[in-house]
């Protein structure tokens, strides 16, 4: 049997590093909502009405996923999610596009036009590390 010293070490420094990362991500939280209060102070509401778009069928579902899990993950945060109705369409229309392209914002970089085609697939994380599952025909 070990000694459990190397153990105990071992998972103090993934707590440690736990810890920093927390610390980091609530940094970019911060920065993220001073830019955004810094530039919405004048804009009447920080609300932005979910689209109902036949080409984007995914849209609505993405942003509940979102809603629920949009902490689970740093990597959110990195791209500006803030937990915002507004910071999730984004993401997901520039990032994931799931959602359609939103007014306003550079739309230089749009997906394929045209879709691969669909098979049965099983996705095991997204660009940031959701954990989903899907049939497509």
């Amino acid at each position: 049997m070990q000694p459990m010293g190397p153990m105990v070490e071992r998972i103090q420094a993934l707590a440690l590093n736990m810890s920093q990362t927390a610390v980091k991500v609530e940094q970019i939280l911060q920065q993220r909502s001073a830019v955004v209060s810094s530039r919405d102070v004048d804009a009447p509401s920080r609300h932005c009405e979910i689209p109902k778009d036949p080409h984007f069928p995914e849209c609505s579902s993405k942003i509940d996923w979102m809603r629920a899990r949009w902490t689970s993950d740093p990597c959110y945060a990195y791209y500006g999610v803030d937990g915002s109705d507004c910071s999730f369409l984004i993401y997901l229309s520039e990032v994931e596009w799931f959602c359609p392209p939103q007014p306003g914002r550079n739309q230089s970089i749009l997906p394929p036009s045209e879709p691969p085609p669909k098979q049965k697939v099983q996705l095991s994380n997204g660009v940031c590390g959701q954990e989903q599952q899907a049939d497509t025909e």
